[in-house]
């Protein structure tokens, strides 16, 4: 089952509107300085108005205390952390979906392809 995440929420509008349409989840980037961060207060006023989708909040790093601050207090259901994030860094098993930023780079190496053959583009998965 094709699983669809909304990224970069940052109004009850846009929120309102792919919950309707039953995205898997709403994904709200508290990234500081990032392009579409939201104020963690103001995403949780979002969130609070809206039903059926999961409700992930996307972070460069996360540490346990704010892994279990935004989890439990903030009942999100997944957060997702950066492509360079480390597993080390949390030294507790989250409670909730956690899910890895993954980047694909631009291919300009051309035995690329010899040692990665097992890896399919387009409406294919890797």
């Amino acid at each position: 089952m094709l699983k669809i995440k909304a990224n970069a929420i940052t109004n009850l509008t846009d929120a309102r509107y792919f919950a309707a349409k039953e995205v898997e989840w709403l994904s709200f980037n508290f990234i500081e300085n990032a392009p579409d961060y939201i104020e963690p207060m103001r995403a949780r006023a979002i969130f609070e108005w809206v039903e059926g989708p999961k409700i992930l909040g996307e972070f460069a790093t996360l540490t346990d205390d704010e892994l279990t601050f935004y989890t439990e207090g903030w009942h999100l259901h997944a957060v997702e952390v950066g492509a360079r994030a480390q597993r080390e860094q949390l030294s507790t098993k989250p409670k909730v979906e956690l899910i890895k930023e993954f980047r694909i780079e631009p291919f300009t190496n051309p035995d690329f392809w010899k040692r990665n053959d097992r890896l399919a583009f387009g409406s294919r998965c890797f």
